[in-house]
């Protein structure tokens, strides 16, 4: 496999640095069983190894509340085993973690997708990675983790140029830049220069393609990114009638809801009560 393959060929054996190695790719703190997953040990070597890690100084185990845990005393220590890898080597490691993290620990996949996306990342996976960092954003969206969503759809739009297949680029972009939009809106306001520029890109994304959820998607950010009323009036517009041509009840209500928005802030009252009569009776 790719372990036996690059510079960390020879994990079974135990050799300190080596184990170490492993180790280290797997960041500051460490899980025994993830570790004993990747290097491929049975128990009683990967007792050895911890051992002579610790009897070296190197690492030290966690707390009880931490039990299976442990971490490398300093930082340092853990860049040092890190960096004496072969970049080759760095790479198959973090592909080999990525891939046994999804394939035997879907919790850890599921509550941290940005240690996955990590691994992938640093494996030169970017179709897998970008994936990974999809995920990630859109977990911490929901959390009202802004911030950090922010900063994990902006890992994944960094490599989408390292995407192959052009089709899957294109999708992948738009679909970052539609979970990126929102988490923007809210940190930075509708009216900040790059909600603007990100929702314009989207609808360049969307051009060509069949009218869908992901163009009424662009379309909103593409009327909460304008400052002028009347431009909002026509953006709302056409998000209506996207609605209603996709008939999906959700989009149509949340089209009604900018209509209303937008003509109430224009004095348009009769028509706003209009629109907020229709949303209403879209709840029977």
């Amino acid at each position: 496999d790719g372990i036996r393959d690059s510079s960390v060929t020879g994990v079974q054996t135990c050799a300190l640095p080596i184990f170490a190695q492993v180790a280290g790719a797997l960041g500051r703190e460490f899980r025994r069983d993830l570790l004993a997953a990747v290097s491929d040990l049975d128990a009683q070597q990967l007792a050895d190894g911890l051992g002579r890690l610790e009897e070296a100084g190197l690492i030290c185990p966690l707390g009880a509340a931490r039990s299976g845990s442990y971490a490398f005393k300093h930082a340092l220590i853990q860049e040092a085993a890190y960096e004496s890898m072969l970049r080759r080597g760095r790479r198959a490691l973090h592909a080999r973690i990525a891939g046994i993290l999804e394939s035997q620990f879907p919790g850890t996949v599921r509550d941290t997708p940005e240690l996955v996306a990590h691994h992938w990342s640093e494996g030169a996976m970017p179709d897998r990675a970008t994936a990974a960092w999809l995920a990630a954003g859109r977990r911490a969206s929901e959390r009202s983790q802004y911030r950090e969503a922010i900063g994990h759809l902006r890992r994944g739009l960094a490599l989408v140029p390292d995407l192959e297949d052009p089709r899957v680029r294109r999708q992948r972009e738009l679909d970052l830049l539609l979970a990126l939009g929102p988490a923007l809106i809210t940190t930075e306001g509708g009216g900040a220069p790059e909600v603007g520029a990100l929702y314009a890109r989207t609808l360049e994304l969307c051009e060509g393609e069949p009218p869908s959820p992901a163009h009424f998607a662009a379309g909103w950010g593409w009327w909460r990114a304008s400052m002028d009323l009347r431009t909002g009036r026509e953006r709302a517009d056409s998000l209506l009638s996207l609605a209603t041509s996709l008939g999906q009840r959700d989009l149509v209500l949340q089209a009604h809801h900018c209509q209303w928005a937008t003509l109430y802030m224009l004095g348009a009252l009769r028509e706003c009560c209009h629109h907020i009569r229709q949303g209403l009776d879209m709840r029977s």
